[in-house]
């Protein structure tokens, strides 16, 4: 898909969907190398996994919790529950489901208690595009295990990485340029 979207290939509805982007930034992290890349992204963020742990991650994309809400993408890696949730652009984190609580508080509630189900350490992780935190993830301010980061911290971080050799080079090469190209 990368290719068909560099090439401008895809409507400008569909290439803008957030969904596409996470899944191509996290399904490559998924099927690289993870010792070359997942390890590392994720010891970026603060996450710290042995060799072992990284190879085997358990990468779930949009689970539903038993009150329906959908977070984008939950790794499961040695003692992490990892949950993240991405906007492509300026998109505010939606409260759509009338008098619940927002997107972000039912998200963090849900696999917080998924976490504790499994005896893993949760995290949460916000992707926006925006280049600081913005004020409306200031009331997830005060969870410690609540988290920010932008498009911006992945495309830098590939553009450090891309350096390798073989088809994962090439993989992200192409995802980096995609990555300037729409964020």
């Amino acid at each position: 898909m990368y290719i068909a979207e560099l090439k401008g290939k895809l409507s400008s509805r569909v290439a803008e969907k957030e969904d596409l982007l996470t899944s191509n930034v996290f399904s490559f992290l998924k099927y690289a190398d993870r010792q070359q890349f997942l390890r590392p992204f994720l010891a970026q963020i603060g996450i710290l996994l042995q060799p072992d742990e990284a190879e085997q991650a358990d990468f779930i994309f949009w689970p539903v919790f038993q009150d329906g809400t959908e977070p984008d993408l939950i790794i499961i890696a040695g003692r992490y529950y990892l949950l993240f949730e991405a906007k492509y652009g300026m998109t505010l984190f939606g409260q759509e489901r009338g008098d619940m609580s927002d997107q972000l508080t039912r998200e963090y509630d849900g696999g917080t208690d998924e976490a504790h189900n499994k005896n893993k350490e949760f995290h949460m992780f916000a992707i926006t595009a925006d280049y600081s935190r913005q004020k409306k993830l200031a009331k997830m301010k005060s969870r410690i295990d609540f988290h920010w980061i932008n498009w911006q911290l992945i495309t830098s971080f590939l553009e450090r990485h891309i350096d390798i050799k073989g088809n994962a080079a090439l993989f992200a090469v192409d995802l980096y340029n995609l990555l300037v190209a729409h964020v």
